[in-house]
């Protein structure tokens, strides 16, 4: 009988040892995997396969000391907002994120508005994502999704109040869906107000 090792049978190991109190090593070796790109995606999937240790660990562990993981917590939070991982948001903020967190420049409503994943912006505007947020060049997720063309997010956004006359370093919403070349949503930022 031969005996496969690979990352998930490695995060399920460093759980069990982590539940049981083996090596509190355990977990810092599980950030290292993490920052060294094993996506969450993996770390769930290796949950489905019997990791339900890590689960249980990753969560007791985090709550007990959010500093620790702050940074990389919010780092995966902007990431999944971007990616669409309702599932991988909702576990990180058990984890203790936050909706309104600033990574690699930018915030989690921002980028759920850049890459048009309106889901992510419901849920997140559900949990206390402000509007206002913006990433490092001052733009709002209404301003980006209007420039990539993502119709569903403007709607949603604008239903939901964001500014549509705000502006950034690179100019306003207006402009932003003008140079994105989307002449129906220049329509529709105009029928609610923006000039």
């Amino acid at each position: 009988m031969t005996f496969r090792i690979n990352q998930k049978t490695i995060l399920g190991v460093l759980g069990v040892l982590g539940v049981l109190g083996v090596s509190q090593g355990s977990f810092y070796i599980m950030v290292w995997l993490v920052g060294r790109e094993v996506r969450m995606s993996r770390l769930i999937s290796g949950l489905k396969r019997g990791a339900v240790f890590f689960l249980c660990f990753g969560l007791g562990w985090g709550l007990a000391h959010p500093d620790f993981i702050g940074e990389q917590r919010d780092q995966l939070f902007v990431t999944a907002a971007g990616e669409g991982n309702i599932f991988e948001l909702r576990v990180l903020r058990l984890l203790g994120a936050d909706t309104n967190c600033i990574a690699f420049g930018t915030q989690p409503l921002v980028e759920a508005g850049t890459n048009g994943q309106t889901e992510v912006v419901r849920y997140l505007l559900e949990k206390g994502a402000s509007l206002e947020q913006k990433n490092k060049f001052c733009a709002t997720a209404l301003e980006r999704a209007a420039y990539a063309g993502h119709r569903e997010t403007v709607v949603l956004l604008i239903s939901k109040g964001a500014n549509v006359n705000a502006t950034s370093l690179d100019g306003s919403v207006l402009e932003a869906a003008r140079e994105g070349h989307h002449p129906e949503i220049v329509a529709l930022l105009k029928q609610h107000g923006a000039n």
